[in-house]
């Protein structure tokens, strides 16, 4: 099942990263690039109905734009929640102008990575896609700057992000920096 209702939360309406209902799971994802070398990458995480650190991901997706990262990142993040067999999972992106693609039914620009983010969503599960504030989503980004040079898959929180993990799993957030 797929929710197929664009979720166009507005700075008004959300304070923060918000964790998921009881029984779901969030995937946070992003892509990033550079602008000297085209080199890109996308990262994502998991996270539980606590804010829990389920599993994490940066992937090197080599040269593309922004948009083909951000693009890279929801496939990757929805194969990985597949994969390992979740099956209520809450995506969030901070790239509008992806999701708003992705969620067009009748459009028929979409290319191939936003049709197989399509396909993957029609799978035995429910996802529900959500736009958010680029500032809550700053873990994500943390991990898709992280891809651009290095992949890896992540089965505990780094260090270096431990107190974002901390501070939005206590409402805390503050603009990335």
């Amino acid at each position: 099942m797929i929710n197929l209702s664009l979720r166009l939360n507005c700075e008004d309406q959300i304070t923060g990263w918000e964790k998921p209902p009881h029984g779901w799971l969030k995937l946070n994802v992003d892509g990033a690039s550079t602008i000297q070398s085209s080199k890109a990458g996308c990262g994502g995480v998991i996270r539980d109905c606590l804010g829990n650190w389920v599993v994490g991901f940066a992937k090197s997706i080599g040269d593309c734009n922004a948009s083909n990262a951000e693009e890279w990142a929801i496939v990757e993040g929805l194969q990985l929640a597949w994969d390992l067999g979740f099956k209520k999972i809450i995506l969030e992106s901070d790239a509008s102008s992806v999701v708003n693609v992705l969620l067009d039914i009748s459009c028929a620009t979409c290319n191939s990575l936003l049709l197989t983010a399509r396909d993957l969503m029609t799978l035995n599960w429910q996802v529900d896609v959500r736009v958010i504030p680029r500032e809550f989503n700053r873990i994500a980004d943390a991990l898709a700057k992280r891809g651009i040079s290095n992949s890896i898959l992540l089965d505990e929180c780094p260090t270096s992000l431990r107190a974002w993990l901390d501070q939005e799993c206590l409402g805390l957030n503050s603009p990335i920096v």
